[in-house]
């Protein structure tokens, strides 16, 4: 059976909180920096405007593992979610919301409800 985690944390920038969320919410960016792996491969299906799937594929040594994200943006509140709908972690559910803490730092708060 599944279990169930939750867990949150908070991640100061030295960046305004538009420019954090620009940064973060950047999906279509071709470096695979998050991903960690040169070989990953990202394909950006747009459902609507402001909700998309992300599909990441990359190898590992037991095969290719794909996964698919659902992700909804709020660009206006600086926060989005992004729901796992396939691989390790399907169901997982992760919020994000970027505050200012100023004119040139802000905070991400991240709170997880992971399911492995």
């Amino acid at each position: 059976m599944p279990v169930s985690a939750r867990y949150q944390f908070r991640q100061n920038f030295s960046v305004s909180a538009r420019e954090a969320f620009d940064w973060c919410t950047a999906f279509d960016v071709d470096d695979n920096a998050l991903i960690g792996d040169s070989e990953a491969k990202r394909e950006i299906i747009q459902i609507a405007k402001g909700n998309l799937i992300l599909k990441d594929t990359f190898p590992t040594p037991k095969g290719t593992v794909e996964k698919q994200k659902l992700v909804a943006l709020y660009p206006n509140q600086r926060r989005w979610t992004s729901t796992h709908l396939s691989g390790p972690n399907k169901y997982s559910q992760f919020l994000y919301a970027i505050t200012p803490r100023g004119k040139d730092t802000s905070v991400l708060e991240f709170t997880a409800l992971h399911i492995e």
